[in-house]
């Protein structure tokens, strides 16, 4: 098996959503539902935004993205139909 390429011949970087951890997910899923409260899914996801971050920095990925974690999203809606 060849070396991994530190230099691609194109430049590349991730930005955006990464998927969620399923803790993150599911405390969500109790908030939304009222078998949790708000107070209790912030320390979940700071621990979440700073596992993220440290992942994409020991990657060398310069742009560094908290992964939208604190953004509340229950579905994939298919904004093209």
């Amino acid at each position: 098996m060849s070396a991994l390429k530190r230099n691609p011949p194109f430049r590349a970087e991730h930005v955006g959503s990464l998927l969620r951890p399923d803790n993150l997910v599911k405390k969500r899923y109790e908030v939304a539902e009222g078998k949790a409260k708000e107070s209790e899914l912030i320390p979940i996801e700071d621990e979440a935004i700073a596992k993220v971050v440290k992942l994409q920095q020991e990657c060398g990925i310069h742009p560094v993205s908290t992964g939208e974690y604190a953004r509340f999203v229950t579905t994939n809606v298919d904004v093209w139909s």
